[in-house]
C-alpha cells in the first residue's frame, strides 16, 4: 500500500497543478456503495482490494466521481505507479472522459512514466474539445513531454478553431528548443491563422529576454524557417497574408520552392473570410 505525505505529492507534480478532490469524489462516486468502495481502494492504494472488486465485477472500471474523478485520475494524483498499472491492467479506460482526462494530470507529473503508461495503454495524445495535449505540455515548456506525444502519434500540424498549430504556439511563447524539435519532426513552417498570424510574423516582432537556453536555439529556428523560404524579418505581414490565403495564393511562391505547398485547412480559410476581405481589410460590420 503506497502511503505519501502531502510534500511528497506536491514534488510529484510541476508547480500550479491542481489536484482532484478525494473526498468530493468519493461523495459522488457512481455505481452505488461497489462504487464507492473500489474507489476507497484506489485512494488508500489497496492494491489487493481494487484488483478484487475489479475483478469480481469489470463494470466498476468506469467508475468516477465528479470532474476528474475517474479511477486513474485519483492514482495519478496519489503518484501511485503501483495502483495506476493495476487499474491499467484491469481494463479502467486510459482516456478517461470528456471532464476526466487522465492524461491531462500525467502530463504534470514531474516523472513521465504516468503519461507513458497511459499512452502505452491507449490513451490518445491528439486534440479533444476539452483538452489538447501537446498545447498543455508547450505551455509547460516540457520538450521531453512533446516528444513524447510525438512518439505516440500526436499530430503535429494539428490546430485549433483558429488556425493556433503547436509550431506556433511554442514560438509565440518563446519555447525555442520545442518549436526546433517540432520542425525537425515535420511542422508546416508556412500554417497561417484564421487573422493571418503565422511564425514568421511572431519572430519578426518583440521578443522580450528569456532563459538562455530557449534564446540559443531561436537562432536555430529562425535558420530553419529561412531554408523553409521565409525571410526574417521580411515576410508577408499579417495583412498581406489574408490577401494570399484569400485569393488562393497562400502558401506563396518562396514557400512553394521550398517544397511547402499545402494550403490552409478549409475551415481556416472560411473562418477568415467571415472577418477579412480579400484585400486583407477588416470586413464591415
Amino acid at each position: 500500500m503506497v502511503m505519501m505525505t502531502d510534500a511528497a505529492l506536491a514534488s510529484c507534480f510541476v508547480g500550479g497543478t491542481a489536484l482532484p478532490d478525494s473526498r468530493a469524489a468519493l461523495a459522488a462516486a457512481d455505481h452505488g456503495q461497489a462504487g464507492r468502495d473500489l474507489m476507497s481502494a484506489v485512494l488508500k492504494g489497496d492494491v489487493g482490494e481494487a484488483q478484487r472488486r475489479l475483478r469480481a465485477d469489470p463494470a466498476l472500471k468506469t467508475t468516477r466521481g465528479g470532474p476528474n474523478g475517474d479511477l486513474l485520475s485519483l492514482a495519478i494524483a496519489r503518484c501511485d505507479k503501483p495502483m495506476v498499472a493495476t487499474l491499467l491492467d484491469l481494463g479502467v479506460p486510459p482516456g478517461g472522459a470528456a471532464n476526466a482526462v487522465p492524461l491531462s494530470l500525467a502530463l504534470r507529473a514531474t516523472d513521465p512514466s504516468f503519461a507513458t503508461q497511459l499512452l502505452q495503454a491507449g490513451a490518445s495524445p491528439q486534440r479533444r474539445e476539452t483538452y489538447w495535449p501537446l498545447k498543455a505540455v508547450i505551455g509547460l515548456n516540457s520538450l521531453g513531454a512533446v516528444r513524447l506525444l510525438l512518439q505516440h502519434g500526436a499530430r503535429i500540424n494539428d490546430h485549433d478553431a483558429t488556425g493556433a498549430t503547436p509550431m506556433r504556439l511554442a514560438v509565440e511563447q518563446q519555447n525555442f528548443r520545442i518549436a526546433e524539435l517540432l520542425l525537425e519532426k515535420g511542422a508546416d513552417p508556412w500554417a497561417v491563422g484564421s487573422n493571418g498570424e503565422t511564425v514568421g510574423t511572431v519572430l519578426a516582432g518583440p521578443m522580450r529576454p528569456g532563459d538562455p537556453e530557449e534564446q540559443a536555439a531561436r537562432p536555430r529556428v529562425i535558420e530553419a524557417l529561412k531554408k523553409a523560404g521565409w525571410a526574417i524579418p521580411g515576410g508577408p505581414d499579417a495583412k498581406e497574408t489574408r490577401r494570399l490565403v484569400l485569393t488562393g495564393a497562400w502558401p506563396p511562391a518562396q514557400a512553394r520552392a521550398a517544397g511547402w505547398k499545402t494550403p490552409p485547412p478549409t475551415e481556416i480559410t472560411d473562418r477568415m473570410r467571415r472577418f477579412w476581405t480579400e484585400n486583407g481589410d477588416k470586413r464591415p460590420r
